[in-house]
């Protein structure tokens, strides 16, 4: 059984996409801000974002734990604890950027297929065979995978950046406890 679409009804978004040369996936993207949406309203309520932690030249920092803490000092373990912080909060940011944009990109993906299996002639399985290879849902499936990625390595970035906060947070503890002992 084949199912065909009609000829006779007006040319519908893809097939005009397809013959302005634009790709169904970039203007879909244009579609679908929502990362800019959202830190504007953040920005109307007057929140803002935290800003990448840099050195006295504006040179980005990415703290690292020193070998041993038990000898950092209490002054270092302070500017570790602040650092630490300050790159978490940093990178949780980004996470959730990452994890809008995938969000974004997982839909903008379904759309694309929806759209373009729409213009498909065919059997079931031919229509989503001929889905599958066609080059605006390949864009979108590069454009997931893309945000598929990065929000799987910021995700990773902000467990260690947060493992290395909650080391420092201990060994300040230690020490702590360790000074309201008696000896």
């Amino acid at each position: 059984m084949k199912i065909v679409t009609h000829t006779s009804q007006p040319q519908s978004r893809a097939s005009r996409l397809y013959s302005s040369g634009e790709r169904l996936v970039d203007r879909t993207i244009e579609d679908f801000q929502a990362k800019t949406h959202a830190l504007a309203k953040l920005k109307k309520a007057r929140l803002s974002t935290p800003k990448r932690l840099t050195d006295d030249d504006g040179e980005p920092l990415s703290p690292k734990l020193p070998r041993d803490l038990s000898v950092a000092t209490s002054e270092r373990l302070g500017e570790l604890m602040t650092h630490f912080t300050a790159h978490a909060d940093y990178i949780s940011v980004a996470a959730t950027e990452a994890d809008i944009e995938l969000s974004v990109a997982e839909h903008i993906y379904e759309h694309v297929q929806a759209v373009v299996r729409l213009e498909k002639e065919g059997t079931v399985q031919e229509r989503a065979d001929k889905t599958t290879s066609d080059p605006q849902v390949k864009a979108a499936a590069q454009n997931y995978y893309n945000a598929l990625a990065l929000a799987k390595m910021t995700q990773t970035l902000l467990h260690a950046a947060e493992r290395d906060l909650s080391t420092v947070s201990r060994e300040i503890t230690r020490r702590s406890n360790e000074m309201g002992r008696p000896r």
